[in-house]
């Protein structure tokens, strides 16, 4: 068959990415000529890339969404050369796939008296989009549509795409254009054909909808998965594991795609962040990348209880550490003195208490650069709690991030585009207390995330919890975090001490960092050891003792004005005279 594809496709960022190039790569043995119409910029690098499999590009203002872009590309060909081809194809790229054989499916459909066809329809029913009810009418969806050429050449057809305008509201164009196309054609005469008709499946309810039954959808053989059925999904790992079980297709490309399109909140959901660490008994480790450790020791005890696990590790890394005054810098070289260990000291710099650990760790960044791969640490104590709150904190981010650090390395090794590694949220903060250390910090976190010129969009209104090393402890690779690096903070930038537990730009910082490597383009893993592993039912006892707590807090503590802090198993009044 002579059939021409247009393909529309829009990026926020600019980019392309690489499950676009294999719809294209899938896609190109099918047609004559493939025109490649683009709302977002492409740099020189994407445009070859694209020539690969495409015959034409054309670049054009984001207007109009995927309608106006294939109305630019159809009267740049112009209606007399697409007249000449048996079949005009129109396919935008929300979509992944394809998962099986299109040429089956193209003889397939092609093989009738039909007109025009696409893979699924929509009912008629009522709709809501943007804040707007209308009804639409049964129609093939957009997403991929094919039309033999006595209706590309029909005076129907050619006013239809006369009529469209750019305007950017997707319900508008949803409404006066999506919606209707197949009945224009229908009411002309013409015969259109789906691959799933899903009106006829569902006589009573839309139950195969593409957003919220792909798992359906895929078992049926419809090629093409929509990438808002990722987002609808409650479950989204189990749907790529249902592509992975009827098709070949590439489930990293799904992964890659929301890495780089999504912030950290939407891909944590949908890519497996979760790193298992303490599983692995390997010692055979052979590491090219050149690493450091940054320790910042303001509690001497603290340190004292790990300083054996660095010195006795067989792994080469260099070892900086930083301290607030010149009595403690003489107190850490006398204990790397009493073990012989002096030469494992790379250097060791007094700093004013001022930053906490953030500030020396930005303060020696230009030293901690040169490496390939750096760790953050620093002597975690809570003075302001129980004492045990401290204490349990620090053990899981150090069993997490410090004992199994031939396995973090190994994975820095393995990941080329990894950029940091973060320890869970802590159990005492997952399960007791409940996590709110966002609220004075947001504002905060945009004010630096503006001054770094970042590219990508963040709509802080829609993360509830950031995610972020809590405890600011992590691996990182220096180039992932580089913005963050350029802006040269110094003492002046951070407050005096005493700090409040939330809302200074040390609190920001905290809860930035892996947002800053997703702009830069790196993905993150979450670090859990294996003795912190909970199951569903710990989570389901929790819930219980924390919903219990803030009963008893509500009906008790309004009438009293006493305090209450809640310990698993038992509340402790404190009197608050």
């Amino acid at each position: 068959m002579n059939r021409i594809l247009i393909f529309s496709h829009y990026n926020s960022y600019n980019e392309l990415s690489a499950h676009v190039l294999y719809t294209l790569e899938k896609m190109k043995p099918l047609f004559k000529k493939i025109i490649f119409v683009s709302n977002s910029f492409l740099n020189d690098n994407n445009k070859d890339k694209i020539e690969t499999f495409c015959d034409k590009i054309l670049i054009r203002e984001n207007t109009g969404y995927d309608f106006a872009a294939w109305k630019h590309a159809i009267y740049e060909e112009g209606w007399e050369i697409l007249g000449k081809f048996d079949s005009l194809t129109l396919m935008n790229d929300t979509c992944f796939g394809p998962l099986f054989d299109m040429r089956i499916i193209y003889n397939k459909m092609e093989s009738g008296t039909t007109d025009f066809w696409g893979l699924t329809n929509h009912p008629k029913m009522k709709l809501v989009l943007s804040e707007k009810e209308a009804m639409i009418d049964e129609h093939i969806q957009s997403y991929f549509m094919s039309f033999k050429s006595s209706i590309v050449i029909s005076s129907i057809f050619k006013n239809f795409w006369e009529s469209i305008i750019d305007k950017n509201e997707v319900s508008f164009v949803i409404i006066n254009y999506e919606s209707q196309l197949t009945g224009i054609l229908s009411k002309a005469g013409f015969k259109y054909n789906v691959l799933l008709d899903s009106v006829k499946e569902n006589s009573s309810s839309y139950k195969l909808s593409t957003f919220t039954n792909t798992y359906k959808l895929v078992q049926i053989g419809i090629p093409f998965v929509k990438v808002k059925s990722f987002l609808f999904s409650k479950n989204p790992i189990f749907l790529k594991k249902v592509i992975s079980q009827y098709s070949n297709y590439n489930i990293e490309l799904i992964d890659n795609y929301f890495n780089e399109n999504f912030t950290p909140n939407v891909s944590v959901g949908i890519s497996n962040k979760t790193f298992i660490c303490g599983l692995n008994k390997t010692t055979n480790y052979k590491f090219s990348l050149k690493v450091a450790i940054h320790f910042h020791v303001f509690y001497i005890d603290i340190f004292e209880i790990y300083i054996s696990f660095l010195i006795d590790n067989s792994i080469n890394f260099d070892l900086f550490i930083t301290t607030d005054t010149e009595v403690k810098k003489n107190q850490i070289i006398e204990l790397f003195e009493i073990k012989s260990k002096s030469h494992l000291l790379k250097e060791i710099l007094v700093f004013e208490n001022r930053g906490r650990d953030v500030l020396p760790w930005l303060q020696i960044a230009d030293k901690l650069n040169t490496y390939d791969l750096v760790a953050h640490f620093h002597t975690k104590k809570t003075i302001t709690a129980d004492e045990w709150i401290g204490a349990s904190w620090m053990k899981e981010i150090v069993d997490s991030l410090l004992h199994p650090m031939s396995d973090i390395i190994q994975l820095f090794e393995d990941e080329k585009k990894l950029g940091i590694v973060i320890p869970d949220i802590p159990v005492f903060y997952k399960k007791i207390y409940g996590v709110d250390m966002w609220n004075k910090t947001k504002i905060l976190f945009n004010e630096l995330w503006i001054r770094m010129n970042c590219n990508k969009k963040i709509n802080l209104k829609e993360i509830s919890t950031p995610i972020m090393p809590y405890g600011t402890m992590f691996w990182y690779r220096p180039a992932a975090l580089n913005p963050l690096f350029n802006l040269k903070l110094s003492q002046v930038d951070f407050p005096l001490e005493p700090l409040s537990n939330d809302g200074s730009i040390a609190h920001a910082i905290e809860s930035i960092l892996v947002y800053v490597a997703w702009d830069q383009g790196y993905n993150f893993k979450v670090v859990i050891n294996n003795d912190y592993v909970l199951t569903g039912f710990d989570n389901t006892m929790y819930a219980e003792l924390i919903a219990e707590k803030n009963q008893l807090f509500r009906s008790i503590t309004w009438r009293t004005g006493r305090l209450f802090t809640w310990i698993p198993g038992k509340i402790i009044k404190l009197l608050k005279k």
